[in-house]
């Protein structure tokens, strides 16, 4: 696949995701964080899995999320300045 191709699918699922929050009810908080990695999981599923492999990509994203869940910013903070 052309380098080009999974930019053109990246800038497509981004336009997705702004559509959506365009459409959301205006002064309703929106979970950024959730939509923005669920946004990737669409864009790795589509590009590395040729949108098949929506079981794997799902349960890495809740690992993800529950490693996640479980440190404080202070914490991830901490780790990304030590690198």
């Amino acid at each position: 696949m052309p380098v080009v191709e999974p930019a053109r699918r990246m800038a497509r699922a981004a336009e997705e995701q702004l559509a959506r929050w365009a459409a959301a009810p205006r002064g309703v908080p929106q979970a950024i964080d959730r939509d923005m990695t669920d946004t990737t999981f669409r864009v790795l599923i589509d590009v590395m899995f040729s949108g098949d492999g929506r079981g794997e990509a799902a349960a890495i994203q809740r690992a993800g999320t529950a490693f996640l869940e479980r440190i404080t910013w202070e914490m991830s903070l901490i780790h990304l300045s030590d690198t």
